[in-house]
């Protein structure tokens, strides 16, 4: 079995895995919804948002200049040769229609994942996490701008003799565009799902089973597609799954513990007569 089957399978295994005792998730998804979140430990802050703003604004800045003084693509730049070693493990030159649509609606549905914590929650929680969650597709968008537009990179199926390089982002494999932001919203969708939902083991394993689940199809789908090498996506997905684990953190009023930062743990003395 090639790399890129092996791959698609433990993809849609995760994302099976839900399917394979439904009581118990359909218990996980719907007891928590009539009474909200179990703790909200975020909050938005004017300084923090906005530096997050602030970076996101400079990297998609920075991306625009950069990619100014990138040359045209050239066929003779194109050397087979140079493709890293881990990358020649698995690559196809033909590009893949259907797949690339695909990668599409998993990206989609994917985005979509951190809705299902939204149900229960106050205008306030909403808007809060709604904000985070800009945060964190903007940064995904304007960090892998920044690296596509530095890195020149063809892709895998530029590499075939009658392609066109000088087709859109031809030359911009690196990295992933759809893995970093689809593990940018499964990580953020999972760690919330942790944090507001401590009690709810089947919830957590819901949304972090199909959240990479879906991730890690689209990445499969990517690389099947002729539209990336292996390294293209997995650095994608780690830096997606920086901001989404990141972004929300920042945000938390108190570290995890429970315990608010700068406190101390109260001391009682008894003196004895």
């Amino acid at each position: 079995m090639s790399i890129f089957l092996r791959w698609l399978t433990v993809s849609l295994a995760l994302l099976a895995a839900p399917l394979s005792t439904p009581s118990a998730f359909a218990d996980g998804l719907f007891a928590y919804a009539a009474g909200g979140p179990e703790s909200f430990p975020f909050a938005v802050s004017p300084a923090l948002d906005s530096g997050i703003l602030a970076l996101d604004l400079g990297m998609f800045g920075a991306s625009a200049l950069v990619d100014r003084s990138r040359p045209a693509p050239s066929r003779s730049e194109l050397n087979p040769a140079s493709i890293p070693g881990f990358d020649r493990v698995y690559y196809t030159t033909t590009p893949s229609s259907w797949m690339s649509y695909a990668s599409d609606g998993t990206v989609a549905a994917v985005m979509a994942l951190p809705a299902v914590l939204l149900l229960g929650m106050s205008a306030r929680q909403v808007l809060t996490v709604g904000a985070m969650y800009l945060e964190t597709m903007g940064f995904s968008f304007s960090a892998k701008d920044l690296l596509k537009a530095a890195v020149v990179r063809y892709r895998p199926y530029a590499y075939s003799p009658d392609a066109d390089v000088s087709g859109f982002e031809a030359d911009s494999s690196f990295p992933s565009g759809h893995s970093t932001v689809a593990f940018g919203a499964a990580v953020f969708a999972g760690y919330l799902a942790e944090e507001l939902y401590p009690q709810s083991g089947s919830l957590q394993a819901f949304v972090w089973v199909t959240g990479l689940g879906l991730a890690t199809l689209t990445m499969a789908l990517r690389v099947g597609s002729g539209n990336h090498f292996l390294t293209d996506v997995v650095a994608g997905g780690l830096i997606g799954a920086l901001g989404g684990f990141l972004i929300p953190y920042l945000h938390r009023e108190d570290p995890p513990g429970g315990e608010s930062a700068g406190s101390a743990p109260l001391v009682s003395f008894t003196f004895a007569p």
